[in-house]
């Protein structure tokens, strides 16, 4: 059997002040990198673990000029919503760096970023969750990750 590596182990939290519902949220430290002139920036953003949201990291629009402040212009997309609606994104490459002070080795898993809206929170969801061991307990109200 193999060896994994605990990345968090939390209690589900309130995503705003005034929710009522606790969630699975992690802080999510994500770099952006130009290629070309070995510029990067990175940025925190807290994410919901989301099981449902089938690619890798979502995160709201305003990230787009962190991403332009180094030279990288995202790419214009759609995703498709839960109910099956297209609607349009910006996309560009990322790393995810750090999960609630879990390092990974340089230069981080690689992810498709989405940018979109203005959510309270990001998504974390299945195109990196899939090779980790994710346990969600809704009646305890704790997660586990492992990678």
């Amino acid at each position: 059997m193999m060896s994994r590596q605990q990345v968090v182990s939390k209690p589900y939290s309130y995503p705003l002040r005034k929710s009522r519902i606790k969630m699975p949220l992690v802080k999510v430290r994500v770099a952006v990198s130009n290629l070309q002139t070995g510029r990067m920036v990175s940025f925190e953003e807290t994410c919901r673990i989301d099981t449902g949201f089938d690619s890798d990291l979502f995160v709201p629009e305003y990230h787009i000029s962190e991403a332009q402040s180094v030279g990288v212009t995202p790419s214009s997309s759609n995703i498709t919503l839960a109910d099956g609606q297209k609607v349009p994104t910006r996309i560009c490459l990322g790393h995810i760096t750090n999960i609630n002070g879990f390092v990974f080795p340089q230069p981080g898993i690689e992810v498709l970023l989405y940018l979109r809206g203005n959510p309270p929170y990001g998504f974390l969801g299945l195109g990196v969750l899939k090779s980790w061991l994710v346990k969600l307990d809704g009646p305890k109200q704790c997660f586990d990750v492992y990678c």
